[in-house]
């Protein structure tokens, strides 16, 4: 529901390589064009997605599972979070509600204020 809200079809969900099999079907449903950020051991790279950002447009929204990726349940470290997280706001770009909630949980000594855009964020 929130991909539907957020984007029309042809328009491009970037994501990790290897990602949640039901977003890349959801995206595919939608007429969506899935872009796979670059990763490395941690998850999706802040140059990466700083990258696609230059290259490709500015998406609207990021969708990613910084905390237990599924499938890999790999992490994103605190560092790549936070330089995720400027990217996203530099770029005004959105990020799915499970995204955001990682992104905040991520680091123990980081409020959840410091995260929060509610008009950047999509609940579905």
């Amino acid at each position: 529901m929130a991909l539907a809200a957020a984007l029309r079809p042809g328009e491009t969900l970037p994501t990790e390589a290897l990602t949640y099999p039901g977003a890349k079907s959801a995206a595919r449903l939608l007429g969506l064009s899935i872009q796979a950020v670059a990763g490395d051991a941690h998850g999706l790279t802040p140059e990466a997605l700083e990258k696609e950002c230059a290259s490709a447009g500015t998406p609207r929204v990021l969708y990613c599972m910084p905390t237990a990726h599924n499938p890999t349940v790999i992490t994103l470290t605190p560092e790549s979070r936070h330089a995720i997280v400027a990217i996203a706001r530099r770029h005004n770009l959105g990020r799915t509600a499970p995204t955001l909630e990682r992104l905040r949980s991520g680091h123990p000594r980081q409020r959840p204020g410091d995260l929060h855009q509610p008009h950047k964020e999509l609940h579905g």
